[in-house]
């Protein structure tokens, strides 16, 4: 099977050893400048100037390309780094990226819904992604259920060993090495897991967002400059333009919208 139709089918693709030790070298020190200040922990990536050549790595876009039938492509604007120590509480609740996250409702479940994240692990641990396959096209049942239980038996649902097994049931966890990368579609349910072996290695990660010139695109961008105040993607004004212009020269810019734009559905 394919890339692309393994993608379609289970909602994700792992691409192991998809970045070299040196091209990783210079990611993590452009991961290091983002997180000069030790208490952010999540950097939007499209504010920094230093993390633009990810942003545009010819890799990266050849290989969404690819996966999208070589479509018209950009990027969406919604990107960021992370950085976590063996202290830090990763998030392991189960969620989806996408503006509609209760499947079925809204604009994001049509067949031409094709946004894809990529994450770029860069630490020396073993952490990743657990994912849910083929949740980006059916298993809704799954999202109710785990809202059922978050929501009735919270005090169950968050014990260390219930989570150990459920997961493991639910989803297919993808353990990663520095240079690998995990491409899914933003409304596969997935949760973080934190490195295994080695506590005192750092968690450290790169997200990004691309997808098809289409409304889709549009609406994403729409959710997390405008309708996601907690995560600050907007834009500093003064790189803007500057940052639109590679875009252009890089043949992967969709213009995002200039105004908050209502989304039925969508969850905040």
């Amino acid at each position: 099977m394919n890339d692309k139709n393994y993608l379609e089918k289970n909602g994700f693709l792992v691409k192991r050893n998809f970045f070299s030790a040196d091209e990783i070298e210079k990611f993590v020190k452009i991961s290091d400048k983002l997180h000069k200040n030790k208490n952010i922990k999540f950097g939007p990536i499209h504010n920094s100037k230093d993390a633009w050549d990810i942003i545009t790595n010819e890799k990266i876009i050849k290989l969404i390309k690819e996966l999208l039938n070589n479509q018209n492509i950009g990027y969406l604007f919604h990107g960021h780094s992370v950085l976590q120590d063996k202290n830090s509480n990763v998030d392991n609740s189960w969620h989806r990226d996408n503006a509609c996250r209760i499947f079925g409702k809204g604009p994001d479940w049509d067949n031409n819904y094709n946004i894809l994240r990529v994450a770029i692990y860069l630490d020396q641990g073993d952490s990743g992604l657990n994912l849910i396959k083929n949740s980006h096209r059916g298993k809704g049942y799954l999202c109710k259920l785990i809202n059922f239980l978050r929501t009735n038996y919270k005090s169950i649902y968050h014990k260390k060993i219930f989570r150990l097994v459920f997961d493991s049931i639910i989803g297919k966890k993808i353990r990663t090495k520095s240079g690998d990368c995990i491409i899914f579609h933003a409304n596969t349910y997935h949760s973080a897991i934190n490195n295994k072996k080695n506590q005192n290695i750092l968690r450290r990660a790169i997200f990004l967002t691309y997808g098809t010139d289409n409304f889709h695109s549009k609406n994403h961008m729409n959710y997390y400059l405008f309708h996601r105040n907690d995560n600050n993607f907007g834009f500093i004004e003064n790189d803007k333009n500057q940052l639109f212009k590679l875009l252009e020269e890089k043949k992967i810019k969709i213009d995002p919208p200039k105004k908050k734009i209502e989304i039925k559905f969508a969850s905040v």
